[in-house]
């Protein structure tokens, strides 16, 4: 194999995040750490374990953070410089930070914290995009809950492990459809800020977190407006002229593909009444009716086909 073919780029010098997480000064409470880094494609991989959140040092790369386990209900409030925001940690939910972006934390930092990140340099950025790269320096305002940057991120790992110039290449690919999904998605956020305020923007960005992070629950449009600080009336206003739809018909959206991703997943080892439980439905019947309605089929003929 040739391996000059392999390592065809050089990382340019500095810190990384080697030195975050295996310093103990830097992160004291790391229970376990596994870091990958790549030359061809300049990245830095990692599957790290805390018992502890603590906020990191600003750092010269863009770096994607995606919770591995699930801890319902728990959440942390974060400030990467854009204000703050409720981040709940459910399984696959990603916060995407630009460099040399400061952290800030409040709440309960307790684990155990389970993350999977990925660290790439602003060059990566501007090779792949060219000048349509910039509209990714800004800082969150919310996390990423999408099942297309989820999956990419997991087939990250199992390549970064691998020193063939295949699996170098299925990394690059996959880098790329992640660096793009990106930009779909923030093209997308852009659309809606057109016809849109700033404030509006926070105000739906907190209400889908909310959503997201308690979509086992019953949610009220009460609770959906004391998180924002609204009005069950400003809500509602601002959640369909921002987004199009009824909160109601994005909560059923998120419940119904949380509901396929289970059976999906797990296949006929949860039973229907289980998977109701976890998506908020009342009960099987419930679920069966509005899976029914909402997607022609039902969750058993579609748990059957999967």
């Amino acid at each position: 194999m040739n391996r000059s073919l392999i390592q065809s780029r050089v990382p340019s010098p500095g810190p990384t995040y080697d030195d975050v997480f295996r310093s103990p000064q830097g992160a004291p409470n790391v229970e376990g750490t596994e870091i990958r880094r790549k030359n061809r494609r300049s990245l830095q991989l990692g599957r790290v374990s805390l018992s502890q959140a603590f906020p990191g040092p600003p750092m010269p790369f863009y770096y994607v953070s995606m919770c591995l386990n699930n801890l319902p209900g728990r959440y942390l409030d974060v400030d990467y410089g854009g204000g703050w925001f409720r981040r709940y940690y459910n399984r696959g939910s990603l916060t995407v930070v630009p460099p040399y972006a400061t952290c800030r934390f409040r709440g309960n930092c307790t684990g155990p914290f389970q993350l999977q990140f990925l660290a790439f340099s602003e060059a990566e950025i501007q090779e792949i995009t060219g000048n349509a790269g910039k509209v990714l320096s800004h800082p969150p305002v919310r996390s990423l809950n999408d099942p297309f940057l989820t999956s990419l991120m997991l087939q990250l790992w199992p390549h970064s492990d691998e020193q063939s110039l295949g699996e170098e290449i299925m990394l690059e690919g996959a880098f790329i459809s992640f660096v793009g999904r990106l930009l779909v998605l923030e093209n997308s956020g852009r659309r809606l800020n057109s016809v849109n305020e700033r404030h509006g923007n926070i105000i739906i960005a907190k209400a889908l977190d909310y959503i997201e992070g308690n979509l086992s629950t019953k949610i009220s449009l009460s609770e959906i407006a004391a998180e924002t600080h609204v009005s069950r009336s400003h809500l509602v206003k601002v959640f369909k002229r921002v987004t199009g739809r009824t909160v109601y018909d994005h909560l059923l959206e998120l419940r119904i593909r949380r509901a396929k991703e289970l059976m999906t997943q797990f296949g006929k080892s949860m039973t229907l009444a289980e998977i109701a439980a976890q998506c908020g439905f009342a009960n099987h019947s419930h679920l069966t009716r509005v899976f029914t309605h909402e997607v022609g089929t039902t969750p058993q003929a579609f748990r059957e086909q999967v």
